[in-house]
């Protein structure tokens, strides 16, 4: 097996060893070419961390007020136990309803800023990444 590798090395033109010299002694250059890509690559990577942030961010949000219905459910469900008459159980009803929709209409609006915050961080990335 060693001769034929040494057979291999000694069949290979003379220009390669030389070109390879030559991109060893040019680190400088070779770093330069990269450095277009390597910043692109960090734009993203830093696009992709606050991406992830930002969702991780509207899940916790989500499951918050989701956890906050829960408790005013289940306070609605003992409050209409407890309700005696109709007008009582009509009053429980459209307090509950009102206070339920306004939740939901404050948290839906909040969570519709979400795609518009990411959609600006990726222009914002684009936009360093193409440089000033």
């Amino acid at each position: 097996m060693t001769k034929k590798s040494e057979q291999t090395a000694q069949n290979m033109p003379r220009g390669f060893d030389m070109s390879a010299g030559m991109v060893q002694h040019n680190l400088e250059f070779g770093a330069s070419m990269m450095a277009p890509f390597m910043a692109a690559n960090i734009s993203i990577l830093d696009w992709n961390a606050n991406y992830c942030r930002q969702v991780a961010e509207g899940y916790s949000q989500w499951f918050d007020f989701l956890g906050h219905r829960l408790e005013e459910d289940a306070t609605f469900a003992k409050q209409l136990q407890s309700t005696k008459d109709t007008q009582g159980l009509s009053n429980v009803c459209s307090k509950f309803f009102e206070t339920a929709a306004k939740d939901y209409q404050t948290e839906f609006s909040e969570l519709s800023k979400l795609p518009d915050n990411l959609a600006k961080d990726a222009t914002d990335a684009a936009g360093q990444q193409n440089g000033p």
